[in-house]
């Protein structure tokens, strides 16, 4: 049970314990000298004081039970509000899984097309030299065909030689046209098979600077090997993404210059606590041998500051 001045149920109020030097001590006080006489007008005021002490505890019963509903609609008033953070968290994971699989799906398709337009360049070269083929065996054909037909007239003229003793003149003009024929004939076969060799020789070298050019460039693509990007995070923004890594704020401890905070990639969540400014924390990515490093310079009040040092080459 509580005090008389707490008003709890079941408290029963005596006369003894009233103030004397109120006006409920000074009224039993007259009632003590003045007897019978004034005996009503006591009982009256000690009724009335009663009256007043049962509504002031009813009055204190009343507002303990407020302060009590208060208390609980404040307590059921956090519990919702952690479980909207959680939530709120979950979902940004959500978010940041559908971001990196629309990512993952963007990369196949990129690849499928690229593979597509490599096996048709590829298809587009066959049909090239299958063209190039056809057309060296139609010339070689003609020139075939040519060279029997001036075989054919040579015969010809041959046997007009014997029948015919009189056109030895002419038969040995056209003889001379055809040798002229056929020299000139194979002098530009000669010239086109020089352009052709010269071609062949131009197409090498030319490929053989390509591959000069192209080791030069994985040369210096590979001595130029990180990328690093500065970023800004806090509590309120959430999951940030940071090249292809996503990064969450959970605590910044800016006495000791620590900080909480988890980091996304490859579908897994890591969490480090208590990280100190300037410590790098290292983690690898699939497909990477080196790993990445993420590195917080400066923590503030409300924010972080950093880089991710990403390396620019699968291995």
């Amino acid at each position: 049970m509580e005090d008389k001045k707490g008003g709890t149920p079941g408290f029963t109020p005596s006369f003894e314990s009233v103030d004397k030097t109120g006006p409920l001590g000074k009224a039993l006080k007259k009632a003590k000298k003045g007897g019978g006489e004034k005996s009503g007008g006591s009982s009256k005021v000690a009724i009335f004081a009663l009256i007043l002490s049962i509504l002031l505890i009813f009055y204190a019963i009343y507002l303990n039970v407020q302060l009590s509903d208060a208390n609980k609609r404040i307590k059921q008033l956090v519990l919702e509000t952690q479980n909207t953070e959680t939530r709120v968290d979950g979902v940004e994971e959500k978010i940041f899984d559908t971001e990196n699989k629309l990512e993952k799906q963007i990369k196949l398709t990129d690849e499928k097309f690229a593979r597509l337009h490599e096996k048709q360049m590829n298809e587009v070269e066959k049909i090239r030299k299958t063209v190039a083929r056809k057309a060296d065996r139609v010339e070689v054909a003609s020139v075939k065909e040519k060279t029997k037909r001036i075989i054919s007239e040579v015969g010809s003229v041959k046997n007009n030689l014997q029948n015919v003793g009189g056109h030895v003149k002419k038969v040995d003009t056209k003889v001379k046209e055809v040798a002229s024929k056929v020299e000139q004939q194979q002098k530009e076969l000669e010239e086109q098979r020089k352009l052709i060799e010269r071609n062949f020789h131009n197409i090498n070298a030319t490929r053989e600077q390509l591959n000069k050019t192209k080791n030069v460039l994985d040369k210096v693509k590979m001595s130029i090997d990180r990328d690093y990007y500065v970023f800004q995070l806090s509590k309120v923004s959430g999951i940030i993404r940071v090249a292809d890594v996503g990064l969450r704020l959970k605590k910044i401890r800016l006495k000791d210059q620590k900080y909480d905070i988890e980091i996304f990639h490859d579908d897994k969540k890591m969490k480090r606590k208590k990280v100190e400014v300037g410590v790098p924390i290292f983690f690898y990515k699939s497909g990477y041998k080196k790993p990445y490093e993420l590195v917080i310079t400066k923590v503030e009040k409300h924010r972080v500051v950093g880089y991710l040092s990403v390396p620019k080459v699968k291995q």
